[in-house]
């Protein structure tokens, strides 16, 4: 008895050094700083993106670079927002880093369709089967033989016992 009661005060003083701490209070000088988005993360070569910018200083030159080379800039609005317009050289492939004030962003350029012109690409080789009837009638097998298997072990341990 003399336990348990020892128990239940560390617990109530426990209780008592935790509620006293307080409730914990919202940071209230949090910036979220520099956002940069971009339309599509994997455009098509002539296809123009538009890159997004907030949290920027109002009125903040903001330079824009693809690849090392500067291709623009963009002023933030009262607001801290911008948006600027790029489009993807129409024979690029590959990736581009856009640089956007201090912030770094990847996309990736996908390759456009092209015509065959009228050529029909080798067909594959044929591998595997078209029907699945030979190995369903392959596992109803094996699924009934171990059943049989069971009942016949299952009769023969009665008899024994």
């Amino acid at each position: 008895m003399r336990r348990h009661a020892f128990l239940l005060l560390i617990f109530f003083a426990l209780g008592a050094l935790v509620g006293a701490a307080g409730p914990a209070s919202a940071q209230t000088d949090y910036t979220a700083g520099e956002i940069v988005t971009i339309s599509n993360p994997n455009p098509r070569p002539c296809e123009t993106v538009v890159i997004s910018g907030s949290g920027f200083e109002p009125g903040v030159e903001v330079p824009i670079s693809a690849n090392g080379e500067l291709i623009g800039t963009a002023v933030a609005g009262e607001d801290g927002t911008f948006t600027f317009q790029y489009t993807v050289p129409c024979d690029f492939l590959g990736t581009i880093t856009f640089t956007v004030g201090s912030t770094i962003v990847t996309v990736s350029v996908l390759s456009t369709s092209v015509s065959g012109g009228g050529t029909t690409p080798p067909s594959l080789p044929a591998t595997g089967s078209d029907s699945t009837r030979p190995l369903a009638s392959a596992g109803v097998l094996l699924v009934t033989g171990g059943g049989v298997l069971v009942l016949g072990t299952r009769g023969r341990r009665e008899r024994t016992h």
